[in-house]
């Protein structure tokens, strides 16, 4: 019976995502040799979601609408969000969801997530889903693959492992662009980029209200360093699993 523990806890997992049809989708996943696209509807989605079983992709849906990492209350209703590492669009369909007055830049350089994320974002307008990846400064930047599949690509000078190129945006760019006065929230994971971001901030940091990040000093010592150093006027900071949040107090309730 305990080693049936985790299967049963799995099957539960999936039912609280995704109702009945969770049932079916965990058979899908423990039948699978390898990771899977499926079609779904998880409970609270307005549409279908596109999502790949047997990887990150179930995990970052409950730590995002389960668990609600990301969830934050504002004074006013955000206008501009920035989702850097997107990945499928999770985190940008979670924010539509709950500020859906605002225009959600969803910016993912890996092709294979940057697909699903198209799929994903297609029903919602005000999601604008972009093939580049967040960086220090605007052009080019190489993609590595650290051999831990398409949710794990990471963006950097110099490495092994560089499976090509990708187009690099700075913040400063993208509130340029859309013509943003403010940045109500900017959401990064990014696999290490903050490091070279942040040590490289600009005024654009003065213009944002709320960051949420994943640190990842495990793939780039300094990271941590870099933006928090670069983050000292932010004087509410919370944490919620691997995510960090720092708001100006005078915007949250």
């Amino acid at each position: 019976m305990n080693a049936m523990l985790p299967l049963l806890q799995r099957f539960g997992d999936y039912r609280k995502i995704f109702g009945a049809a969770g049932i079916s989708l965990a058979i899908k996943a423990r039948l699978s040799s390898g990771p899977i696209e499926v079609q779904t509807h998880p409970i609270g989605f307005d549409h279908p979601l596109h999502l790949r079983l047997k990887t990150s992709d179930l995990p970052t849906l409950q730590k995002i609408w389960r668990d609600h990492e990301y969830a934050v209350l504002l004074k006013h209703e955000p206008k501009f969000i920035i989702d850097a590492g997107a990945n499928i669009g999770i985190a940008s369909i979670y924010f539509t969801k709950n500020f859906p007055g605002a225009k959600i830049i969803a910016i993912e350089p890996e092709p294979a997530n940057f697909a699903l994320l198209k799929k994903n974002s297609q029903p919602y307008p005000n999601i604008i889903p972009i093939c580049a990846a967040l960086w220090k400064e605007n052009g080019e930047v190489p993609l590595f693959d650290p051999g831990q599949g398409p949710w794990s690509f990471q963006t950097r000078t110099e490495g092994a492992n560089a499976v090509g190129r990708v187009p690099a945006i700075t913040v400063d760019e993208l509130v340029r662009k859309f013509s943003a006065t403010s940045i109500d929230i900017l959401k990064l994971d990014i696999e290490g980029a903050e490091k070279e971001i942040f040590e490289n901030v600009s005024p654009w940091i003065d213009k944002a209200g709320v960051i949420m990040i994943e640190l990842h000093d495990r793939l780039r010592p300094g990271c941590s360093r870099a933006f928090y150093l670069a983050a000292q006027a932010f004087d509410h900071e919370e944490h919620r699993g691997e995510t960090v949040i720092l708001a100006r107090k005078e915007l949250i309730t």
